[in-house]
Parts: C-alpha cells; structure tokens; sequence
C-alpha cells in the first residue's frame, strides 16, 4: 500500500508532465506538416508515411510488454520496502537471536528478486527506444533516396526536394518524441493501474444500501445463533453462539486459547460480518447501521494498543479530536494516567515514539483507556487489557477499567481469571461453543470448566 501511494504516484506523475503537456503539441505539428506536405506532393507524402506501421508494430509488441515488466517492478520494490520495515520493527529480535548474518542474506536475495525484475525492465525500455529511434532514422533515407531518384529523372525539382527533407523534420521529430514519450506514458499507464487498483479496491466491511445512522444507543445486546468463519468454507471459528446482554452489564469471556474470545467481541464493531446468524443491538442488526456510526458506539482497549509517534495529548485526542486541554486532563486523570504524564519532559506535549517505544506497557496502556475516556462511548470492549502487565500496573488499570465500565455495557476478555471475578456474567468459550455461563460463584458451585482452569490459576 505505501509502495503505491509514493512510489506509483510519483511514477503516475509523468503522465500529467509528458502526456497533458507535450502531447498535444507534437500531434498538432504532425498534422500541419501532413497538411503541407499532401499539398505540395501526395505520392511524396505516402511514400514519407510508409514506415508508420512499423511504428504500430513497434507500439504493440514493445510497448504491451514494457507496461508487463513495469508492473512486476513495482510488484518487487513493493515487496522490498515491505521486508524492510518489517525488518527494522523487528530489528530487536534479529538482535537478540544474533541473526544478522542470515537477515543479510534474505535481504539479499530480496534485493536480488528487484534487481532482476529491474534490469529485466530497463532492458525492454531499452529496445522500445532503440526500435523507435531505428524507425525514425530510416524514414528520411527512405525519403531522400526516393527523392533523389525522382530529381535525377526530372520529375521533382531540387527546391520540392529540399521542401519534403525539411517537413519530413517537421514530421519525425515531433513524431520521435511522441513515439519516445509513450514509453513513458506506457510505464507511468502501469503504476496508474496499480493505484486505481488500491483506489477501486472494496472495503471488508460495506454500508448496506438502506443503512441508518446509529445514534441513542441504550447497550442492549443479542447475539442470535452466531456462526462465523473468517473465509468462505473456511473452518468455523464460532459456531451457533447465543446470548444476550443487558444495557449496563459486564460480561467476562474466558477460556482456552485460540476458543474464539477475542473473535466473538470483533464482531459487535463490525471488524467482520457473522457468517450465519445475527447481531442485535437494541433490537435492531448491526448491519442495517453505518459502519462509521456504529463504531462511533463503541470504546476498545486491546493488549498491544498502538500508539502513533506523536504527543500524549494528540494520542489522547483520537477518542474526541475536537475535545479541549481540561477533557484532555479530566480522561487521563481517570485512567490513572495524569500522574506520569506529568513527570514526562514535556508533560502532555511529549512525543512518545515510533509506536510509544518511549513508553513503558502500562504507561502506553493507560493512554489508550484516556483517549476512550474521552470517547465516553455506551459500550466497551477489554481484550485482554492487562493481561502483559506487572501487579501494580494491573491495579492502576483495572482501577480505571472499573470506572470506565460503570453504568455501561461492557465486554472483558480475559485470561487472568482474578480480574473478572466481579462481572455480571461470566460465559466460558472453548472451540467456538459457550461451554458455560453464569456469575464467578455459581460457575464455581458447579466444578466444571471454569473451576478448573480458576483453581490451576489460583494454585
């Protein structure tokens, strides 16, 4: 996506500066000098013609394969700078498993793959222009011979000759141009491709044709049958799953890994449509609303929260850009946030860092539940939030995470089974399925599974 956004754009660039500029120039000088020329000798001008099909055949063969090659070039550059950034987020992990000989060579053999598509590239630009230029020089021998000939016989004078030789000038080189400038054309057609290809490209998700706003959200929640699977006949990830949550209710979903805990809550904002089923929030699906809207509704706080490399106060701002500096202090102070931020260099206006690499877990844990403090969204989604944390970052959040669910619905994943023991609900997921449901006292009268996995945690 970054390769087409700077580096076929900047590509699709020649297209404004060689096609809108110059082209219509060279085509109206080629007219005129036909114009002229099929005034002054028509057998002359046809005969001055006659290599224009090899420019056709020349614009067929070489050009279709040319835009081709463009296009795996940009394909493997894209693919190169991809590596890369991955690479240099993960530069701490190459580090740590001292493996900087075997990145170099993957590295090498990345940049080898480009290399190849772009000398392959560069190779067939090569021949587009070595073909053009050849056509073009032929074309006035071609002229002059003839021309020559017909002098020697006395059928066309020395001036006419002199005449044709110099409009064929006026024909050839505009045509050079126009012919060379494709070339171009030819490569920046390929990377606008790509672009109109991302441009045109669906969303996952899409607005149904009838959908309203979503607005007055009381919190009421059903969820009705629920299958879902992540590609069509794809294994299912939740299958036939219901049950209800009041307006203002807490419900923990625990259990195994890979049960389908974080997948079940990603669906109430939409990040993917149910496979079978449906979503009912205050009676109404989820999909007759605007995504947008929806999403509006709707405070996430995950494990890993990503912080952009801005200042605490702009990260903050994204629960509600438009909000000012005492909202801003009123949210972190709610987060249990305000604290530290203060002891920052700059206080709010310190820059936190390429993804709060600046930041300790728990410091970048707490801005991420201000910004949805600000939000002050009706419904919440926990997954896993304090799951990476030490003890007492995990008091300082849960504190926060206990005021912010006040009076809200509110979702909890959890692995830490000691946080939730509180929750109006607990239903325990295990391969897709609601295996058990009930508060923390009654799922542990009954000795089943999350008794289990409670008392292995305790012990």
């Amino acid at each position: 996506m970054i390769s087409r956004v700077i580096n076929d754009v900047e590509q699709t660039k020649e297209f404004i500066i060689t096609g809108l500029m110059n082209l219509w120039i060279d085509m109206a000088t080629i007219l005129i000098a036909l114009v002229i020329m099929v005034n002054m000798d028509v057998k002359m001008t046809l005969i001055s013609v006659s290599t224009l099909p090899l420019y056709a055949f020349a614009v067929k063969y070489f050009f279709g394969r040319l835009r081709q090659r463009t296009r795996q070039r940009s394909q493997a550059l894209a693919e190169l700078q991809a590596y890369l950034h991955e690479r240099v987020q993960g530069m701490p992990v190459v580090k740590s498993f001292a493996i900087e000989d075997e990145e170099q060579r993957r590295f090498s053999k990345q940049n080898g793959h480009f290399l190849t598509k772009a000398l392959i590239h560069t190779s067939w630009n090569a021949k587009s222009f070595a073909a053009v230029n050849t056509i073009t020089d032929i074309a006035p021998i071609v002229v002059i011979i003839y021309a020559g000939y017909e002098v020697i016989t006395g059928q066309m004078t020395v001036g006419t000759m002199v005449a044709f030789v110099g409009y064929i000038e006026r024909l050839y080189t505009p045509l050079r141009r126009l012919v060379n400038a494709s070339t171009t054309l030819t490569q920046s057609f390929a990377s606008m491709d790509r672009v109109f290809e991302f441009l045109d490209e669906r969303y996952d998700i899409d607005d149904a044709p009838q959908a309203i706003e979503c607005r007055c959200v009381k919190g009421d929640i059903v969820f009705d049958r629920v299958t879902f699977a992540y590609h069509d006949g794809g294994p299912l990830v939740l299958r036939d799953v219901s049950f209800s949550v009041k307006a203002g209710e807490t419900v923990a979903l625990v259990g195994p890994s890979g049960g389908g805990k974080s997948t079940l809550v990603s669906l109430i904002p939409r990040f993917y449509d149910v496979t079978d089923g449906r979503i009912l929030l205050d009676g109404m699906d989820i999909r007759s609303f605007r995504v947008r809207s929806l999403r509006d509704q709707i405070g996430l706080v995950f494990q890993d929260n990503f912080l952009f490399s801005d200042s605490v106060k702009e990260n903050i701002l994204l629960g509600k850009p438009d909000a000012t500096d005492e909202e801003v202090i009123a949210a972190a102070k709610a987060a249990n946030a305000h604290e530290f931020i203060m002891s920052l260099p700059d206080g709010y206006d310190t820059r936190v860092g390429e993804r709060g690499v600046k930041l300790s877990g728990g410091q970048k844990q707490r801005i991420a539940i201000a910004r949805v403090f600000l939000k002050n969204p009706p419904i919440f989604i926990f997954d896993e939030a304090t799951s990476a944390l030490d003890l007492e970052n995990e008091q300082y959040i849960q504190e926060a995470l206990d005021r912010l669910a006040k009076n809200r619905t509110t979702f909890v994943v959890a692995h830490r089974l000691s946080t939730i023991t509180h929750a109006d609900r607990i239903l325990f997921i295990e391969n897709g399925q609601i295996v058990e449901s009930g508060t923390h006292e009654e799922l542990m009268a009954k000795r089943g599974s999350y008794y289990e996995l409670f008392m292995v945690q305790h012990l």
